[in-house]
């Protein structure tokens, strides 16, 4: 039979946190058209909101800021007339008034909360960093809107203002490095810097003009002027043109030049993409659309600028892009009067101009269509940009709509001289994309069309082939005995340019063949129900799917904390709503849902007649249903969203090795349970699929889960936008609540344990990665409707003011038993809980903090930093809740008045909702607690959850998860009572003596779950890695480690657990440990992916290595350069087939033998071929083979009769496998018919070892 045998894996699924989008990523430049019509709405009428007042309507720009940044949470706008003192001293500077004093259009504001983001300070005197390159979120200043009038600068703060983290920086943060450029419209070339400090009034003057040698060297700015001008070559300083962007030294809040990350650390990445958000949001459009000078300042930035992507040693093999998105046309080049030329592409352009008597004219710049296509058809030795051109509510310079659909070109030539002359603008934009290389202009008209063509465009700059980023999952086929066969499912997505983004899981039959082995069964056949993504496609609308609606009244949202089995009077201080079930075969589930739970208004579509119809549009798509209007788009031929992080989970049978009776009739109950898949994809969707469908035409899908949260996001994925709706895996297990009809439902009492009573059940628990948060479903039975048990995102309280519980994006969350005693209760209930990680956090400021906490208790050789990055907000926290209902038993935060003095206060905060109604949820509150015992935890913890023990039925008694910035936390739930809970640094992996407090770029994540087992002395032995598994940089520095918690006894008799190192693997260089980690048989496996490095092969896509070490065990002849030993190796070699190295920690190990003695060598690590990269590898045995020849009839010598008989010849015990799925560059295969490639392995089997289980007597 087909299974995991002597394994001790006691980690939960894997990570979220994971990529397969190998180095180095494209180059994206966004050229955001700033010009003052961005202000007017998609119609071209002004929001009808008063000077002073508030809206919640969304202007162009407001809509163009929500795509590109996310969309902003409680928003609303504010007019603001640019006119008085207040509009002066708020973006003056150096006594200049702003050069959009007076202007015409007002400034619809943004706001978050009431809160807005601006200049530094409300002083004409303002500073920001002389290097462009360091400046952050604390150089905007953060104003709250009170009482018709916005406050002083710091009356709210960079917290306050917050989005949903699901912008076009967000989706694809992972897979390109962005920067971006806003309009320069003033004609003066005045730079604002002279070479090593800011000029204010001159940058005023003339916007900070960028141009070759605009900050060193020569400078170079553009001239221009018509026919017919008299040019006195004495005074060219008169003809200056030097329009286009601005140049980086511009303030922050002035929509300076954002250039590319130096690297593509994480750090770096995530920096710059805050910058641009920020830097956006802080903009106010003004101005010209000088379209031609901007891309000719893009061409000198990506071409020449000395300290742009020319400096890049990856430069050449990027991919470079320019994204332009605009609502007008190109003007403000001169154009056509400066023409020399009846051909307008052949007129001079600076500087091959007559600058002795003016000539015929001089244009300062190519035109647009000629620039774009010089970039796409470039010299030698410059890099091919491609340009998408996204035309956005377009209008003409009148402010008047154009509706540019009607052009259809052919070639990008649509000039015909019968064409209406309105339109001609509209071939110039389809001409500048055909000449850029990508067809023809993107057109959009709303939110939903501009996210859209965005992620059209983005799709196309980062399109792949299909690629991986989960592990394999496996499952016994069925059968009996020796000869059941064996299911494994990979699972990989496609990038689709022009449509949504297809999710693949396959699935390969490995079955016993006359050989006696086992071997797969390929090709793939999806007639045979093999492509799962083909059978939902032939399943067509015959889905069924569950949701929980609030419905359209109460003070409770889609979107909120939802428990509708808490108790009454059972509260945690926090109100909760009670959703009903919404259910539906296709339409009449799109039907059932209410309008409110996707949060439309009047205006969410501008094609269709009604909200009801809109919800439809958006549902159907999201759902792959046919669309009620031909009109709308529909995605029927791509019903499997795409499985980007979440690597599926296998829910067979119960089949724990418990000895509970209860447990063993629960199993017996369920031996027949349909097997089935759970598959979360980003059309936001967690899927339930039966895995041993036999042909095409069998419904493969039991049923569909759109978790309420996910509703309100749904339309952003419409018209083959991509957003991260449903990103992380659920982790699945069986729990013992109380049983039916118990005072104690959610868990069983002593005596209940005691006398195998219990109401078992199968639970699933997910992470939202749409606003953060999680959700708990039980799917005992899938042939019946799953039950919401709960969904955790916000504190709502009676008033209706909301607080985050998490951050924006959740951590892996576990889910155990404790033992928990209720509050006025004497006696502990055995209750299942969930772990819930604080998730994706905030930063508050730039640089460095001081840690909110000393911490002693661990191994003084491993002293923990004493400096952290400077974070605050709802990620720094760890929850524990009751599995049945949700109720929240203990909340980790730190103290949310800053006493620390180190970090914030934070006086919306939920912890500070929990103080007022409930404090001991969030602190100590027993006698002998001090007024601050609640756990300044000083980083997001992003990590997976570790509990041990980890078995079904076990109880948990500690839990270890990592947090952003690479330490090791450990919860100890040895106490009943979850006040006398601790939750602290248990290891931290970047201490002093290894690197210096001030370089965190090199710090990475504990992103992959840690892995725990016991030593021969029952202590807990912990292995862990560090690195960032969504970017590779070559600074990066890594770690694994092996740690074993110890129990020390003081002199006192005081008895703590403290880390003690096993061994220690530093990865320098970028290399990364990636994907989860694997136990077996005392060996640990993992993966690695090491960048490229600067070098004359630069264009190299890197190289995957997998590790076999033993997971305690230390070679003693080599040591780290700190000092620490690293594990012995446990891989054992064919010298004909495995790359191995002779430096670093690869080499073979002494002494060279096994455990059974035989000598061979046995590396570290394996290389595979370049370009290969693996996010970990599962373990597994095949399943075991037996020939069974049957006999000719004759006489039984036993019975006397004749019979046949079946003799055992030969048996074949399946062998131990590692696989991996390797990404698309790499060289391997899986197999014909395949679309994931994948790596596999044979592994040496464990030794095994008979342990005397009872002794019986027989008696004949």
């Amino acid at each position: 039979m087909g299974g995991i045998a002597a394994i001790a894996l006691l980690a939960p699924a894997a990570s979220r946190a994971q990529s397969d989008v190998a180095p180095p990523l494209p180059n994206v430049m966004i050229l955001l058209d700033t010009s003052g019509s961005m202000e007017r709405n998609p119609n071209a009428s002004l929001p009808t909101v008063a000077p002073g007042g508030v809206s919640i309507e969304r202007n162009r720009w407001i809509q163009a800021l929500e795509v590109l940044g996310g969309s902003i949470v409680d928003y609303s706008m504010l007019h603001v007339k640019r006119t008085g003192s207040d509009f002066a001293a708020e973006y003056g500077l150096g006594g200049a008034n702003p050069y959009d004093l007076e202007y015409y259009l007002p400034h619809y504001r943004p706001l978050s909360g009431g809160c807005t983001i601006g200049a530094s300070s409300l002083s004409t005197t303002k500073s920001w960093p002389a290097d462009w390159k360091t400046w952050g979120v604390s150089n905007f200043g953060f104003r709250m809107l009170s009482g018709g009038s916005l406050g002083a600068v710091g009356s709210c703060t960079a917290t306050d203002f917050k989005t949903d983290g699901l912008g076009i920086l967000d989706t694809f943060r992972d897979q390109a490095r962005f920067a971006l450029m806003t309009f320069d419209t003033a004609p003066d070339p005045k730079t604002g810097w002279n070479g090593s400090s800011h000029l204010p009034v001159e940058g005023m003057a003339g916007q900070w003009s960028y141009f070759s040698g605009w900050n060193s060297g020569t400078p170079a700015p553009l001239y221009g002027w018509p026919a017919g001008c008299t040019v006195d070559p004495t005074l060219l300083s008169n003809h200056t043109f030097e329009l286009g962007a601005r140049n980086p030294a511009a303030p922050p809040w002035e929509g300076p030049l954002v250039p590319f990350a130096t690297d593509d650390s994480t750090t770096s990445l995530r920096n710059v993409n805050d910058r641009i958000r920020y830097a956006m949001l802080a903009a106010r459009p003004y101005g010209a659309t000088p379209l031609g000078p901007m891309l000719a300042d893009a061409q000198e930035y990506l071409w020449n600028d000395p300290t742009g992507p020319k400096a890049d040693s990856f430069n050449a093999c990027r991919g470079e892009f320019i994204i332009l998105i605009t609502d007008g046309f190109p003007n403000s080049d001169l154009r056509p009067n400066c023409e020399s030329t009846t051909d307008p592409k052949t007129a001079a352009v600076w500087p091959a101009c007559d600058t002795t008597t003016g000539g015929t004219g001089c244009c300062p710049t190519k035109r647009p269509q000629d620039i774009t296509y010089a970039l796409s058809h470039p010299p030698l030795g410059k890099p091919q940009v491609k340009t998408f051109v996204v035309g956005f509510a377009l209008s003409d310079d009148l402010g008047t709509p154009i509706d540019c659909s009607v052009i259809d070109p052919a070639a990008g030539d649509c000039s015909s001289s019968t064409l209406d002359p309105k339109y001609k603008p509209c071939c110039t934009l389809h001409e500048m994309a055909y000449n850029g290389g990508t067809t023809r202009a993107l057109l959009a008209t709303d939110t939903s069309t501009l996210r859209a063509a965005l992620i059209k465009a983005m799709s196309d700059a980062t399109a792949s082939t299909s690629t991986s980023r989960t592990i394999p999952v496996f499952s016994a086929m069925g059968g009996t005995g020796l000869a059941g066969g064996q299911y494994e499912f990979r699972s990989s997505f496609k990038v689709n340019a022009f449509s949504a983004w297809t999710g693949v899981l396959e699935r390969v039959r490995w079955q016993c063949t006359s050989t006696g082995k086992a071997e797969p069964v390929m090709p793939i056949d999806s007639a045979a129900g093999d492509d799962f993504a083909y059978n939902l496609l032939k399943q067509g609308t015959n889905r069924t799917f569950y949701t929980w609606d609030p419905g359209p009244t109460g003070m409770f949202r889609a979107g909120d904390s939802l428990r509708p089995k808490l108790l009454s009077g059972d509260s945690d201080g926090m109100p909760s709503g009670a959703p009903g079930t919404t259910t539906g075969v296709g339409s009449t589930f799109v039907a059932a849902v209410s309008k409110e739970a996707l949060e439309l208004t009047s205006t969410s579509c501008t094609d269709s007649s009604s909200i009801e119809e809109c919800k439809a549009k958006f549902l159907n798509y999201a759902l792959a249903l046919p669309q009620p209007k031909v009109t709308f788009q529909t995605r029927e031929a791509i019903p499997l969203g795409d499985i980007y992080h979440a690597t599926p989970v296998q829910v067979g049978p119960p089949s724990a090795f418990l000895r509970d009776e209860s447990y063993t009739s629960f199993r017996n109950n369920n031996a027949g349970r349909t097997p089935f898949m759970l598959t979360a994809t980003n059309d936001g969707i967690l899927h339930a699929f039966r895995t041993n469908v036999k042909t095409e035409a069998d419904p493969v899908e039991l049923f569909g889960i759109v978790p309420p949260a996910v509703l309100p996001h749904i339309a952003k994925q419409y018209g083959g936008a991509h957003a991260l709706l449903l990103d992380a895996a659920p982790v699945v297990k069986d729990v013992a609540f109380g049983a039916v009809g118990s005072a104690t439902p959610w868990g069983r009492t002593r005596n209940d344990a005691r006398g195998g009573v219990a109401n078992w059940r199968t639970v699933a628990v997910g992470g939202l990665t749409v606003g953060g948060g999680y959700y708990a479903v039980d799917v005992t039975d899938p042939t019946k409707p799953p039950q919401l048990l709960w969904q955790l995102t916000k504190f709502r309280d009676a008033a209706g003011a909301v607080a985050d519980l998490f951050g924006s994006l959740p951590g892996t969350p576990a889910i155990g038993t404790i033992y928990y005693t209720e509050p006025g209760t004497a006696a502990p209930v055995e209750t299942p809980v969930a772990f819930l990680p604080g998730g994706e956090g905030t930063r508050f400021k730039d640089g460095l903090c001081n840690r909110w906490r000393s911490y002693t208790g661990a191994d003084p050789a491993t002293t923990p930093r004493s400096k952290v990055r400077c974070w605050s907000g709802a990620g720094n926290s760890f929850t524990v809740v009751r599995l049945w209902d949700g109720k929240i038993l203990r909340r980790f935060s730190a103290d949310p008045d800053g006493t620390d003095g180190i970090h914030p206060p934070e006086p919306s905060s939920a912890t500070k909702k929990f103080l007022a109604v409930r404090p001991d949820v969030v602190k100590d509150t027993s006698p002998t607690a001090t007024s601050t015992s609640f756990t300044p935890i000083d980083s997001p913890i992003t990590g997976t959850v570790a509990i041990y023990p980890a078995a079904a039925g076990s109880v948990t008694t500690r839990a270890f998860v990592g947090d952003y910035d690479g330490t090791l936390w450990k919860l100890d739930l040895s106490a009943s009572d979850p006040v006398k809970w601790s939750f602290d640094i248990f290891h931290d992996p970047y201490f002093p003596s290894d690197i210096a407090n001030t370089d965190y770029t090199k710090w990475g994540p504990v992103a992959t779950p840690p892995v725990l087992s016991v030593d021969r002395f029952g202590d807990i032995v912990v292995n862990y890695a560090t690195g960032d598994q969504n970017n590779f940089s070559t600074t990066n520095l890594n770690h694994v480690y092996s740690i074993t918690e110890k129990i020390v006894v003081d002199s006192t008799g005081k008895k703590t657990a403290q880390p003690k190192l096993n061994w220690h693997l530093k990865f320098s260089a970028g290399n990364t440990p990636t994907g989860p980690m694997s136990l077996f048989s005392g060996n640990l496996f993992f993966s690695t992916f090491t960048p490229d490095v600067a070098s004359a092969d630069a264009c190299l896509r890197g190289q995957g290595t997998i590790w076999g070490v033993d997971y305690m065990e230390t070679e003693p002849s080599i040591i780290n350069d700190d000092g620490t030993p690293v594990p012995m190796g446990r891989h054992k070699i064919d010298p004909l087939t495995d790359s191995t190295v002779s430096t670093g920690s690869c080499p073979p190990t002494y002494p060279n033998q096994d455990a059974r003695g035989t000598a061979y060598p046995y590396f570290r690590c394996i290389k595979l071929p370049e370009g290969s990269i693996v996010f970990g590898a599962g373990i597994t045995q095949r399943p075991s083979c037996v020939s069974t020849p049957t006999s000719g009839i004759g006489v039984d010598p036993y019975m006397g009769s004749s019979s046949s008989h079946s003799t055992v010849t030969d048996i074949n015990v399946g062998e131990f496998q590692l696989v991996a799925q390797t990404g698309p560059k790499s060289t391997s295969t899986g197999g014909t018919g395949s679309t994931t490639k994948t790596y596999q392995r044979t592994l040496v089997p464990p030794l095994s070892t008979t342990r005397i289980d009872s002794w019986a007597a027989i008696i004949e």
